[in-house]
């Protein structure tokens, strides 16, 4: 009796399940627009909530990686969660410098992700170029070399000397990744 009932209601909570993921989005799951207050104060807590999970210069490698991790998913929730706004870009810039310093493979996704929900006005032109270098970064490495110079020739007017070494670095990756080839 007992496993026909839990069989019933693994049914019933299988079909609720199907129904509910079958069910186009409503405006209710689109995520609610903060008052800049209150955004502001949000973007505050999570700087510190992350500075708190720091690992210290002896930490092990998986309490890096568990940081970096940690910093990717909540950079990425938060600029999703608020676009357009200059705490949404810095959320994700902010995130993607911390992990292009640590070498960490997602970091030009997520400046990818600060230029894509970048506001129009309001921040400094010079975090873009910087996001448009680890973009560019970010292709170069796998060995994109035409997507990583579009990317770094749209910083050319934000940050003119940066992208003159930048794109002479790149120059130079290419000639030695096309030279490893041979």
């Amino acid at each position: 009796m007992t496993r026909a009932l839990l069989i019933s209601l693994f049914l019933l909570l299988a079909a609720s399940a199907v129904r509910a993921v079958d069910q186009a989005p409503t405006a209710i799951d689109a995520p609610k627009k903060l008052a800049p207050d209150e955004r502001k104060r949000r973007f505050e807590a999570l700087k510190k909530e992350l500075e708190a999970f720091k690992p210290g210069p002896d930490a092990e490698r998986e309490e890096t990686l568990g940081y970096l991790e940690q910093v990717l998913n909540s950079s990425t929730k938060f600029a999703k969660e608020n676009p357009q706004t200059p705490e949404g870009f810095e959320a994700a810039a902010s995130g993607a410098l911390l992990l292009a310093g640590k070498g960490h493979p997602k970091s030009g996704d997520l400046a990818q992700l600060a230029l894509d929900v970048a506001p129009t006005a309001g921040i400094d032109l010079r975090q873009i170029a910087v996001c448009w270098l680890l973009v560019g970064n970010s292709k170069a490495s796998a060995g994109d070399f035409a997507a990583a110079r579009a990317a770094i020739d749209k910083m050319k007017d934000l940050a003119p000397e940066l992208h003159a070494s930048a794109i002479k670095q790149l120059d130079e990756f290419e000639k030695r990744a096309k030279a490893g080839k041979q």
